[in-house]
């Protein structure tokens, strides 16, 4: 079957559409003018390095039949200077994003790892629940959800929102407006008996006399302590709230 030239460089033309297209201003040969059908295929054949033309370059012959050993030169130059070269483009890209994705799957393993470490740090912090508490058991302002009663003078209970019958109590007479003190004051406090939220609180004063007075109040508790609230009998429950 004969081939020409012609349609040789059309059919690996039609094959190179992984190639970045080419603008053809001009003719590359006399003989392949613009408006033949084959001149943007000729001149990207002559622009890839395809075809160096015939008659010692000065022309294409489009109508010229194509050897064996032409035929396969085209192959092997379209194969060196097209085929191969995309190739490796595209392996060099997909190694990039391979790269990448790499990088990105070290550091959200690291990122985990940080926020575990993160959370367990957190896990194992104390729990701080404090109130401040006006002398007619009002509280003023707190960490959330605690009240107050008063039971006689200079005796309150105080109900934190969650358990903490494993916490420790501290308590300092003062006021709530931050200016007046209870220097000369005694506080006490103890569990409340029959509530695991409750702490019962005392007041004296310099003379041992039980007083009304405002108190400041922490309660550090255990991260693993649990939240049950337990009320005394008639209570209602507070209900418990997560750590």
């Amino acid at each position: 079957m004969f081939i020409s030239k012609t349609k040789l460089i059309i059919a690996v033309l039609a094959m190179a559409l992984i190639v970045p297209a080419t603008a053809f201003a001009t003719d590359a040969w006399p003989d392949t003018e613009d408006g033949k059908f084959y001149h943007d295929a000729v001149t990207w054949a002559k622009a890839n390095g395809m075809t160096t033309g015939c008659d010692g370059g000065t022309n294409f012959c489009p109508d010229r039949g194509v050897t064996r050993g032409e035929n396969i030169t085209f192959a092997k130059r379209y194969d060196d200077l097209v085929v191969q070269p995309a190739l490796a483009a595209t392996n060099a890209a997909v190694d990039a994003v391979e790269a990448d994705v790499a990088t990105n799957t070290a550091d959200v393993a690291t990122n985990t790892a940080d926020i575990a470490d993160n959370a367990s740090d957190i896990g194992t912090a104390p729990v701080l629940l404090w109130a401040v508490m006006d002398p007619d058991a009002t509280i003023n302002r707190s960490s959330g959800g605690v009240t107050a009663a008063s039971l006689f003078t200079g005796a309150y209970e105080v109900i934190f929102p969650r358990n903490i019958t494993n916490c420790a109590f501290t308590a300092t007479a003062g006021v709530s407006d931050s200016v007046s003190t209870g220097d000369s004051l005694t506080t006490s406090v103890v569990g409340r008996d029959g509530n695991s939220g409750g702490v019962f609180l005392q007041v004296w004063d310099e003379t041992g006399a039980a007083v009304d007075f405002g108190v400041h109040m922490i309660v550090a508790c255990p991260w693993n302590q649990p939240l049950i609230i337990i009320p005394l009998a008639g209570e209602t429950s507070i209900g418990a709230q997560d750590q």
